[in-house]
């Protein structure tokens, strides 16, 4: 987005959200060498990045939103496609950090899932990526592991970087791992999203953060990654309902 257009649209989620008493979240998704020339290759240069984030900052302070930094960003590192990448990327994840936390957002840092780096290694990750001042991070973005198994790890990694708190996407994970990452079938919508946030637990929420319904990527027949995949869409709540939808 230019910058008259990124306010637009964050202006039009904020009055949204005010409307119906919810706390906006937000997903930052433009990191350079997104996705590691993945199905979701893009981003921004560092400058330009930098640039962005304090357009969204100062676009959403005051208004106490949740800001989701850079799904895949930090578990993906270690991987051969990405070699070269963390000496750029954790000093802009650090920045990203203290500009968007400056504006009193809530900032939640990539903590990967359950089946991708051990908690030793997400944390790590995390501390360097600038957790310490971050509310936490984020478990099973765009993923399908089962809820249990993500509170699991992710209570893991948070006793690893000074006990964070933690959010967990649910948008499609309701019948757990099927397999595979991209639009697998048999996959199902997750739970209703809900705060769970108690003294005793660092699970603040179960969000939907993926949008049920976008592709992954050209894989069982679904389109370019982010487009609109309506039979994938109609699965997903098919598998939640049994196979039958009320009209």
């Amino acid at each position: 987005y230019g910058p008259a257009l990124l306010s637009s649209v964050i202006q039009r989620h904020l009055r949204a959200a005010a409307a119906q008493g919810a706390t906006p979240v937000f997903v930052t998704y433009a990191i350079p060498d997104r996705d590691c020339g993945g199905y979701s290759a893009g981003g921004f240069t560092p400058d330009q990045y930098l640039d962005w984030n304090r357009r969204v900052a100062a676009a959403l302070a005051g208004s106490r939103a949740v800001v989701l930094i850079e799904p895949d960003s930090l578990a993906m590192l270690p991987s051969a496609k990405c070699a070269g990448v963390a000496d750029t990327r954790l000093p802009l994840l650090r920045s990203a950090v203290g500009i968007l936390a400056a504006a009193g957002l809530s900032t939640y840092l990539d903590g990967g899932n359950a089946r991708w780096l051990s908690p030793d290694v997400q944390s790590a990750y995390l501390k360097a990526a600038g957790i310490a001042d971050a509310r936490g991070f984020f478990t099973n973005v765009s993923n399908f592991d089962a809820t249990q198994t993500e509170r699991d790890y992710a209570g893991k990694v948070s006793s690893r970087v000074g006990w964070k708190h933690f959010v967990i996407d649910v948008s499609r994970n309701g019948n757990g791992w099927t397999g595979d990452w991209c639009n697998p079938p048999g996959a199902a919508l997750g739970q209703n999203p809900q705060i769970t946030e108690s003294p005793t637990v660092k699970l603040d929420a179960l969000l939907w953060v993926k949008h049920p319904g976008a592709s992954d990527g050209p894989c069982y027949g679904g389109p370019a990654a982010g487009r609109w995949f309506e039979s994938g869409a109609e699965a997903l709540v098919l598998g939640r309902t049994g196979g039958s939808v009320g009209m």
